[in-house]
């Protein structure tokens, strides 16, 4: 019978980095991404196009596999957020890694993707860190709540670099 002190020592051993931050079957992600709501007003407008189902080995459209999927229209701003819970030095610089993919647009969304669907990226993203390991900043945190929250780069650069240093952190 195996232990959990044990368990927790295979998937440490055996799990890649990406898994641990961001999750596997076999361990909960330390990022939590949130619903994306609408930011702002928005007419509710939506757009339904066609699709057809296609024969993967004729490369044709096969008959009676029509569909429809409804879309958003481009340029439609959504609120993003993410939580971030215990984290290694290594999470966070792969979820700035992560952040900065999105800032720069390289990292599509949803389905049907590869017709060009999902294109987004992040505007003005800003970040609030609470650490409650730190006794000086979960004390700011209990008697003034969130910190200020600052802009995304100086986070991206600062966390990044443990990527960046010759050993990779």
């Amino acid at each position: 019978e195996l232990d959990e002190t044990h368990l927790l020592n295979l998937l440490a051993e055996f799990l890649c980095d990406t898994c641990k931050t961001f999750g596997s079957p076999h361990l909960a992600s330390v990022a939590h991404f949130h619903d994306l709501p609408i930011a702002g007003v928005w007419a509710e407008t939506t757009q339904i196009r066609d699709g057809v189902g296609i024969d993967r080995d004729s490369e044709r459209a096969v008959e009676q596999i029509k569909f429809d999927y409804e879309v958003v229209p481009a340029q439609t701003e959504f609120e993003f957020r993410l939580t971030v819970e215990n984290p290694t030095a290594k999470d966070m610089a792969l979820i700035a890694l992560g952040l900065y993919e999105f800032v720069n647009g390289m990292v599509p969304l949803g389905g049907i993707r590869s017709r060009g669907l999902g294109r987004c990226h992040l505007r003005e993203a800003q970040v609030s860190e609470v650490n409650f390991a730190n006794v000086e900043k979960l004390r700011d945190y209990l008697t003034k709540g969130w910190p200020a929250p600052a802009a995304l780069n100086g986070f991206l650069q600062q966390r990044m670099q443990p990527l960046l240093s010759p050993t990779g952190g």
